[in-house]
């Protein structure tokens, strides 16, 4: 997910974006899909930007492979762990638990990001 670039998501549904400022360049960038008050799909993304407007990718949680799960990446965009979300159970829930799990623990995230 580039947050500069227009998604390719299908007009299905009601597309949402949102960002949420976090200290030490840190960002939450995220997209969900909603149907009759449903989510359909959801990508919530930790950023970190560099003081030259550099955004790399940390972790992201998505429903790319038709399940919820947690994308670990490494500092060259590379996939180095993929984690299946079992609990929680929906998509909505899966949602609220990215937004809660980067918003707690972004700085420990960033920390094992720039260490590997």
């Amino acid at each position: 997910m580039n947050p500069g670039k227009k998604s390719r998501w299908s007009a299905v549904g009601q597309r949402t974006e949102l960002r949420i400022h976090l200290d030490g360049g840190f960002e939450i960038y995220g997209e969900y899909v909603l149907l009759r008050g449903e989510v359909l799909k959801f990508v919530v993304v930790l950023l970190w930007r560099d003081a030259r407007e550099n955004v790399l990718q940390v972790r992201r949680y998505d429903t790319a492979h038709g399940f919820a799960h947690l994308d670990i990446l490494s500092r060259k965009g590379n996939l180095l762990r993929k984690v299946r979300l079992t609990e929680p159970t929906s998509y909505q829930e899966a949602l609220e638990y990215a937004l809660a799990d980067f918003k707690e623990n972004y700085q420990a995230y960033g920390r094992d990001f720039f260490a590997t």
